[in-house]
């Protein structure tokens, strides 16, 4: 199979696992710097940055089914296969 990236839930996959790589944990276990520092690898946008945060904080604080997964997606990291993730248009590499 493939990943494509343009399906929610092997982005989603994609992204955890490149959260993880680059130091996110269980939301909560990261001071809001570290979460800052983390999701700026993914986007250097600050705006970006801090919609994100805001979005999860309101989904945290509506007890959203969606907060608990936004604060601990890492777990979410490897695919169905266990493959790494690659980009949307390439055959998985085994």
């Amino acid at each position: 199979g493939r990943i494509d990236l343009y399906n929610p839930a092997d982005a989603i996959h994609s992204v955890a696992r490149f959260l993880k790589e680059h130091g996110w944990k269980n939301g909560r276990a990261l001071a809001p710097a570290t979460q800052r520092q983390v999701i700026r690898h993914y986007n250097r946008s600050e705006p970006y940055v801090s919609t994100v945060l805001a979005m999860a904080a309101a989904l945290e604080k509506m007890n959203h089914p969606l907060a608990s997964a936004s604060v601990s997606l890492p777990k979410l990291a490897k695919t169905k296969s266990g493959s790494p993730t690659v980009s949307s248009r390439s055959p998985r590499r085994d």
